[in-house]
């Protein structure tokens, strides 16, 4: 089960910094518009750091790790989610140092007891 996540977690790596992110101003898209036009994870969500510094992040595997920026109400359902495995949707990509940015847009829960 693990070697076929670590798969899937690296497909989806490598179909996402190929594909194009497109930005978009809407605040106000529908889950159905944001999962057929964005670009998706798939991964872990993990609180790291230290209170009161932590940040929420998306661990795709053991070497990529993305930090995630979300409005007030979707950070509480990140936080839901926390060591649960999700599909998030994200509008744009940032690197800075050595930190990569996803700014969150929508998240799907994912079922792996099917």
């Amino acid at each position: 089960m693990k070697k076929f996540l670590f798969i899937v977690a690296l497909v989806c790596t490598a179909a996402t910094i190929d594909s194009c992110s497109s930005s978009s101003s809407s605040t106000t898209t529908s889950p159905s518009a944001v999962s057929s036009t964005y670009p998706y994870m798939i991964g872990k969500i993990e609180i790291i750091g230290n209170e009161p510094f932590t940040k929420i992040a998306l661990r795709v595997d053991e070497s990529h790790l993305f930090m995630l920026k979300a409005p007030k109400e979707l950070e509480q359902k990140l936080v839901q989610h926390q060591q649960g495995l999700v599909r998030l949707y994200y509008s744009s990509r940032q690197e800075k140092a050595k930190e990569h940015i996803l700014n969150v847009d929508h998240i799907e829960k994912i079922d792996v007891t099917k």
